[in-house]
């Protein structure tokens, strides 16, 4: 016979392992990858989603039970709209994506009057027309890249800046922050062009040549990874001799073999955020490639949701309310804090050359 003593330890441990078990298995999570999988986005969404497929399997081996469901919108603002509507209808109140800002617009309201939850992994509300209620913007201000822009160009000791961008939210935003740069760094805008998305290579080169016609030093540049890379052919065809900085969609032209290493070799840079080399690593040993821009805050938004629904009673009002309170996520991306706006706080960017 076993004695009293014993018998209650025993009881007790048999209490902690079922109170343990019954915790792991009551951990659900349900979710919807609201992404343009096809369309405009489509490269940015499937790394996105790839990096959201490394965070489901963490979570697994975890004890998470995952209800984890994929929509395609085919980058159409339009279906952006009613398969959210739809997904909601089914009982998903917690979002990832969409991709693109003028998605995310498009269903900003939804978000807000539906006591839906929307992680964002591109966006910012400067670009996503401010700031909505239930949207979390995983993305840091553009706005912040410009002390890194300024220690770069007076370290290059550029002067005179050509800005050539596309029309809409995206190309002015960022119109803005070179032109700041420039003037903080003691230089001068010499001229600025805009273009339509998916301009053609002809075009291009006359609106390079204008650059070379006042003396540019450097051209700052932005959009979609084709046009970035018709930026860079541009260039290289007329044989100008200002050099090129843009944001990291340059990499983005590099994985689509839309430009190749030789053609950014010379003197042509990119602004973007760092990416965790463990999680490098460990992404590629997944899926045999480089993280695209955006596929550790894809990983980094199912994680924060899995954690904010394990800290509160995982009702849709206490994960937006605990998202709001001003907690730090320490993620693959980052130290994550929501300000009143629904966006990260400080971004690690560099200035760093194109063919690396």
């Amino acid at each position: 016979m076993i004695s009293r003593t014993t018998a209650i330890i025993l009881s007790l441990i048999v209490l902690a392992v079922t109170r343990v078990s019954v915790g792991e298995d009551s951990k659900s999570l349900k979710v919807a990858a609201l992404l343009g999988l096809t369309g405009g986005a489509a490269y940015h969404s499937a790394g996105i989603r790839k990096g959201i497929e490394l965070a489901a399997e963490d979570l697994k081996a975890r004890g998470w039970q995952i209800d984890l469901r994929y929509e395609d919108d085919q980058t159409n603002p339009t279906k952006t709209v009613s398969a959210m509507q739809f997904l909601s209808s089914q009982g998903y109140k917690s979002f990832i994506g969409p991709t693109w800002s003028f998605q995310v617009n498009a269903v900003r309201e939804i978000v807000a009057n539906n006591d839906l939850v929307a992680m964002v992994p591109a966006g910012s509300s400067e670009i996503n027309g401010g700031a909505a209620q239930g949207v979390f913007n995983l993305c840091p201000s553009r706005t912040q890249q410009v002390p890194y822009l300024v220690e770069w160009l007076k370290r290059q000791g550029y002067h005179r800046g050509f800005i050539v961008t596309p029309n809409g939210d995206w190309g002015e935003i960022h119109r803005r922050v070179f032109a700041r740069a420039v003037k903080d760094a003691g230089g001068s805008v010499v001229g600025e062009e805009q273009f339509d998305y998916g301009i053609d290579i002809s075009s291009l080169r006359t609106i390079l040549l204008k650059g070379a016609q006042v003396n540019a030093d450097v051209v700052f540049t932005t959009g979609a990874g084709d046009d970035v890379a018709n930026v860079v052919r541009a260039r290289n065809a007329l044989h100008l001799s200002f050099s090129i900085l843009s944001t990291a969609d340059i990499r983005d032209a590099l994985a689509l073999k839309l430009v190749s290493h030789a053609d950014v070799q010379q003197d042509v840079f990119a602004i973007g955020l760092t990416v965790s080399s463990d999680f490098k690593m460990r992404y590629m040993a997944r899926f045999g490639e480089q993280p695209s821009l955006y596929s550790d805050r894809g990983y980094d938004a199912l994680m924060i949701l899995a954690e904010a629904t394990e800290r509160t009673d995982g009702s849709q009002n206490a994960v937006r309310s605990f998202l709001n309170s001003g907690v730090e996520f320490s993620g693959v991306s980052g130290k994550i804090k929501f300000d009143n706006r629904g966006d990260v706080g400080a971004g690690d960017y560099q200035v760093f050359k194109a063919a690396l």
